[in-house]
């Protein structure tokens, strides 16, 4: 019988997942609790004792780990010698079976040679007997060789018993590690409940801070959970998490003032935040809608005028609520109606699905004023435009985005007009 192998090894880790991990996770997360007690929300002698408990827990848990890790060294030391001890024996014995086997064969043909060969019965019958007293000295080697495997048996048994004995000590002080950790593990949930959202919250702030925003929503989604009606971890949320690229913040606060019922004073201080955050974003897709019309303008001055015309579209889509795209899609559809690029069927339709658009968007009043206005003009000037060019170059001048057409297109129907 051998003893178990390196695999058979009971591994700390394996067999209990997680509880390294575990302990490392609860001194790690003593860092963010400090936090909250530097705030006041809890008492920091508590956190001292617990930070004292969970390092002598880990002490003890290292202690646990190397002593079981040279027990196991010297078991598989002593299974390594058993093994090679069980080899020789069992060659011992089969070199025994081998020998006596020849012995019984060489008896037997020497007998069966004396029966048929009686004159020279005195020679055999002597040499039978040496070989006999041969045989029996093998013999005697084998019990000698039987005793010894007898010996290093015993030995086996004692070394088993050994191990035996110091598994169950290393099983026993892991058990008292375990109780530490849970005890320890216990404690830390107490002090994270009574954290509340900011324990949450904080521990999303350090994700936002990596750029992992993904685990830092989700435990800002867990900190608002916690308290519903407070406008704090909104406010956290937002500030810590929201961009350009990440409207996550700004989603949930929108979803939060149309769904929940915070006080007046709560719902206006997150109704100003949404505000400003949606200010910011107007602002910054009117800019990049700008960036497309300045490319316009370019496409514009190099006769470009399908290029043209793709920029301003790209700049509505940009920015869909910015009246600027619309007036410079207006007045260049109007330029390429006049040179008859196009026909002013088409140059109205846009308008009129401009002006369907409107009640989809909240634009300033003044901004939808003056749109309206300037495309309702449009229009008109859109039927004159078919019968008299004079109203049509008077149209041109009064556009806001093509004035000094003049000076860039001085060719073509548009250039006749404003030159007459």
């Amino acid at each position: 019988m051998t003893m178990t192998n390196e695999q058979d090894k009971p591994n700390i880790q394996e067999d209990y997942p997680g509880l390294k991990s575990e302990q490392d996770k609860l001194i790690l997360n003593f860092n963010t609790l400090k936090q909250i007690i530097e705030s006041g929300a809890i008492n920091p002698d508590e956190l001292t004792d617990l930070k004292k408990q969970l390092e002598e827990a880990n002490q003890t848990r290292k202690a646990v780990e190397q002593s079981c890790d040279e027990h196991w060294q010297a078991l598989n030391a002593n299974n390594s010698y058993i093994i090679s001890l069980e080899k020789e024996n069992k060659q011992i014995k089969a070199e025994l079976e081998v020998q006596s086997k020849m012995a019984n064969t060489a008896r037997k043909e020497y007998e069966n040679e004396i029966v048929g060969q009686k004159d020279i019965l005195e020679d055999r019958e002597l040499f039978i007997n040496v070989l006999t007293g041969e045989i029996e000295a093998d013999n005697e080697i084998m019990l000698n060789q039987r005793e010894q495997l007898n010996k290093q048996n015993d030995r086996i048994n004692k070394l088993r018993k050994k191990n035996s004995i110091l598994s169950k000590k290393a099983q026993e002080q892991f058990n008292i590690y375990e109780e530490e950790l849970d005890k320890a593990e216990n404690q830390f949930n107490d002090l994270k409940r009574k954290a509340g959202w900011k324990y949450w919250a904080m521990q999303g702030n350090e994700y936002a801070r990596e750029g992992n925003m993904e685990n830092a929503i989700a435990l800002y989604l867990q900190a608002i959970q916690l308290d519903p009606d407070n406008p704090e971890p909104y406010l956290e949320f937002v500030k810590f998490c929201y961009s350009s690229d990440n409207t996550a913040p700004a989603e949930v606060l929108e979803d939060a003032l149309s769904t929940r019922k915070f006080k007046r004073k709560h719902r206006k201080q997150l109704k100003n935040k949404l505000s400003e955050i949606q200010e910011a974003q107007n602002n910054a897709e009117r800019e990049q809608s700008e960036e497309w019309i300045s490319l316009a303008d370019d496409a514009f001055k190099e006769g470009k005028y399908d290029d043209s015309e793709k920029y301003l579209s790209e700049a509505i889509i940009t920015a869909p609520d910015y009246p600027l795209p619309y007036q410079r899609m207006v007045s260049l559809l109007s330029y390429r109606a006049l040179d008859e690029q196009l026909s002013w069927d088409e140059v109205e339709g846009f308008i009129n699905k401009t002006l369907q658009k409107f009640k989809s968007y909240p634009w300033s009043p003044s901004e939808h004023k003056s749109l309206v206005k300037s495309l309702k003009e449009e229009r008109e000037r859109a039927y004159l435009g078919q019968k008299r060019y004079k109203d049509a170059r008077h149209l041109i001048k009064r556009t806001g985005v093509l004035n000094s057409v003049k000076h860039r297109v001085p060719t073509g129907l548009f250039g006749r007009l404003i030159n007459a």
